[in-house]
């Protein structure tokens, strides 16, 4: 086991070959040793890891265990076992590594489970909500038409310009809100919108140019990082305008004062990215978790709480995904994910 012959281990102290300890070191602690131990009290001592050295240099681990020896009661000496565990020792790390392993990978899963839960829970949500606008729109829609087929008939029979004027204006309101009702209706179901290609920068452009009002009375500066090549994405175009206006005036919301929103975009293998970035009031922790959620919102009265839920639904029909991040009084963060797809 060590790599000596019988006779250069014959007179040598065990703990001399074992150790390689040398005549001039300091002395072996006799109290350390197995086998003084079971001499000294009799018992059966056992260590299940000590280092052992060959006489080439190499270690490796032993188990090692010394019994005493009795004659009529009497301690005569010791009997010493040693067990090379080197592949017992490989064994168990490998198991180690195996157990780490799967921990992480169950801890990974828990989180993808966690997260699709929450997924689920929150297009249970909108799935619901769907249900209760088609039914609202339904019943607000038929008096409605009611009422626009009472002007009409009125107007037809109006004896002045001015009640005709005021008849039109009436059909045109009625007209005005059963769109707002169709919109409504839509906001949770699948788009009969139709798909193109279009440039991400250009629409992003545009959501500036249509904020750029505001922004410029509020003194928000508003800094581009474009990717110069970016591919087309197939998508419904005025849905996603309507995903990047909201981030942006929402951006411009959170900020009291001057501050700055940046927005970027790159491609990340088979998907584009969009960052919309401000320096504004930032979000909480459960507020993160909520935001996406329909009529929930952090603007007190002024929110409706169904922009980013809106925004929510349109970037996951477009098989894509919407994530922020935030820390409460510096800013957020919003990223929209959406796919490449190539003819």
């Amino acid at each position: 086991m060590l790599g000596y012959s019988l006779k250069e281990m014959s007179g040598q102290p065990q703990h001399s070959l074992i150790h390689h300890s040398r005549p001039d070191e300091t002395p072996y602690p006799r109290e350390e040793c197995p086998i003084y131990a079971a001499l000294k009290d009799g018992e059966v001592h056992n260590i299940l890891d000590e280092t052992f050295w060959k006489k080439d240099g190499s270690r490796f681990p032993v188990e090692y265990v010394s019994a005493p020896v009795y004659e009529d009661n009497v301690i005569v000496g010791a009997v010493v076992t040693f067990k090379d565990i080197t592949e017992r020792k490989k064994v168990a790390e490998e198991l180690h590594r195996h157990k780490d392993h799967l921990e992480e990978l169950v801890e990974e899963r828990t989180l993808e489970l966690k997260k699709s839960q929450k997924q689920l829970i929150h297009s249970e949500k909108l799935a619901s909500l769907g249900k209760l606008t088609g039914s609202i729109s339904h019943e607000f829609n038929n008096p409605l038409q009611g009422l626009r087929n009472i002007i009409d008939i009125l107007s037809d029979s109006a004896p002045s310009d001015r009640e005709v004027r005021l008849g039109d204006l009436g059909k045109k309101e009625c007209d005005r809100m059963a769109k707002m009702i169709a919109s409504l209706r839509d906001f949770y179901q699948p788009s009969l919108g139709k798909v193109s290609k279009i440039g991400i920068n250009n629409c992003i452009e545009e959501a500036i140019i249509l904020n750029s009002k505001a922004l410029e009375q509020k003194g928000i500066q508003v800094k581009k990082n474009f990717s110069e090549k970016l591919p087309l994405i197939e998508v419904v175009e005025d849905q996603l305008k309507q995903v990047i206006l909201n981030l942006i005036q929402n951006a411009a919301d959170s900020i009291s004062g001057e501050g700055q929103i940046t927005c970027a975009t790159e491609t990340q293998e088979s998907h584009i990215t969009i960052k919309i970035q401000d320096t504004g009031s930032g979000f909480s922790e459960d507020d993160q978790e909520k935001l996406f959620e329909p009529f929930y919102t952090t603007k007190g009265i002024k929110g409706t709480g169904l922009g980013l839920s809106v925004s929510y639904g349109i970037v996951k029909d477009h098989g894509g995904s919407i994530e922020v991040e935030s820390i409460l009084g510096k800013g957020s963060t919003f990223t929209v994910s959406l796919p490449i797809k190539t003819e």
